[in-house]
C-alpha cells in the first residue's frame, strides 16, 4: 500500500490483471470543538453478480445511506485454478483477495445464489480466514416462496452465508435489510472513548511493547481488552496482535507474523488515527512497512530471511505521555 496526499492506494498483483483501489480515509484529528472526526471511511459493500431487478433498489438505498459499492467481478477465476489450501492464504490470488478485504474491510458482502459457482470459493475463503471471517455475507435468490428451497439453504450454509433473502423481500426494505446485517461500529461511542485517558493496564502493555517485550505486552493488553466494554477495546487487540507479529519475527516464524499483521487490520479499520493519546496512524504506517517487507521475503524464499531491526516500531503519543514512556 502506498499513501499519496492522504489517499490509501492498494495495489494488488494478480495472475491475470491488477486491481487498484483508492480508499479515502480521513485522518481523525481533533478540531476546535475537541471531538474526533469520523474514525472510518465511507461504509463499503462488495458485490459479485446481483439478481435481476436488485440494482435499482440497491443503488437508491446506498445513496440514502451514504455507502459505496465495489464490484468483485474482477476476482472471478475458473474453478480449476483453485488449489487446496493449507492454513490461511497469504500469497497468490487467494492471499490477494483476503488482503483486499482486510484493507478495505467492507461492512457487507452481497452475492446471488443463482450464481453460486462464481463466488463460492471466494466467499468460503473470506469466511474461513481469521482476518475477514467477521464480514457478514448476504445472499439473494430469485425464489418468492415463503420457504427458501432446501438446496439453496444447504449451499449457503456450506460457505458461511449469514443471511438469505429472496429478491422481493429485499427490494421492499432494502435500506433496513442492509443496516440490519452490515457490520457497523458505533462511531460516536468510539470517538467519545478515544478522548479519555489511556487505562493503566494498556499503558503498561505499551511500555512493554516499546521495550520489545511483546509477550508481556500481550498479557497487559489482553487484560485491558477484557476490562473495556466499549469498542475502543479493539485498539488494545490491534496493538496486541501487532506485538505478536513482531514476536513471531523474533522467533523466525515469518508466516505466522504475516498472519497476525493481516488479522490486526480489521481492528484498526474501526479506529481513528489518534485515540487515547496514541498515534495510531504512525503505528499503522510502521506496521504496513514491516508487513510489506515480510511479504517480500515470503515471496522470495531464495533471499536471506532476515528482518531489519529498524522496522521494529515504538508506539508514540500525540502529546506528553502519562508517566513518560521509556
Amino acid at each position: 500500500m502506498f499513501i499519496f496526499h492522504g489517499v490509501h492506494v492498494l495495489y494488488l498483483p494478480l495472475a491475470r490483471f491488477h486491481i487498484v483501489l483508492l480508499a479515502d480515509r480521513k485522518a481523525a484529528s481533533l478540531p476546535q470543538n475537541g471531538h474526533f472526526e469520523s474514525p472510518m471511511p465511507t461504509p463499503t459493500i462488495v458485490c459479485f453478480t446481483l439478481p435481476e431487478g436488485v440494482a435499482p433498489s440497491l443503488a437508491e438505498a446506498l445513496q440514502s445511506l451514504g455507502w459505496e459499492k465495489v464490484s468483485a467481478l474482477g476476482w472471478v477465476e475458473s474453478a480449476e485454478q483453485f488449489p487446496q489450501l493449507q492454513g490461511e492464504p497469504l500469497l497468490g490470488n487467494y492471499g490477494a483477495w483476503v488482503r483486499f478485504l482486510a484493507e478495505t474491510y467492507p461492512v457487507l458482502l452481497v452475492v446471488q445464489m443463482e450464481d453460486f459457482a462464481t463466488w463460492r470459493d471466494w466467499v468460503a475463503i473470506a469466511k474461513s480466514t481469521a482476518a475477514t471471517r467477521r464480514i457478514p455475507v448476504l445472499a439473494l435468490h430469485q425464489g418468492q416462496s415463503p420457504r427458501t428451497p432446501t438446496h439453496i439453504q444447504e449451499q449457503a450454509k456450506q460457505v458461511g452465508v449469514d443471511q438469505l433473502l429472496d429478491v422481493t423481500s429485499f427490494n421492499k426494505l432494502t435500506s433496513l435489510h442492509l443496516q440490519a446485517i452490515a457490520r457497523l461500529p458505533n462511531r460516536s461511542a468510539i470517538c467519545d472513548a478515544c478522548e479519555k485517558p489511556l487505562p493503566a493496564l494498556a499503558l503498561s502493555g505499551i511500555r512493554a511493547f516499546n521495550r520489545g517485550e511483546y509477550y508481556a505486552a500481550h498479557d497487559d493488553l489482553e487484560a485491558a481488552w477484557v476490562e473495556e466494554a466499549n469498542e475502543v477495546r479493539e485498539m488494545y487487540r490491534a496493538i496486541l496482535q501487532i506485538g505478536i507479529a513482531f514476536h513471531q519475527i523474533q522467533r523466525g516464524n515469518l508466516r505466522g507474523a504475516a498472519k497476525m499483521f493481516l488479522r490486526a487490520k480489521q481492528w484498526f479499520a474501526i479506529l481513528p488515527d489518534q485515540c487515547q493519546g496514541l498515534d495510531l496512524a504512525q503505528l499503522r504506517d510502521c506496521s504496513q512497512q514491516a508487513e510489506q517487507y515480510l511479504l517480500t521475503l515470503l515471496n522470495a524464499p531464495h533471499l536471506p530471511q532476515t528482518f531489519p531491526q529498524a522496522l521494529f516500531p515504538k508506539i508514540s503519543f500525540i502529546s506528553a505521555a502519562p508517566e513518560a514512556l521509556p
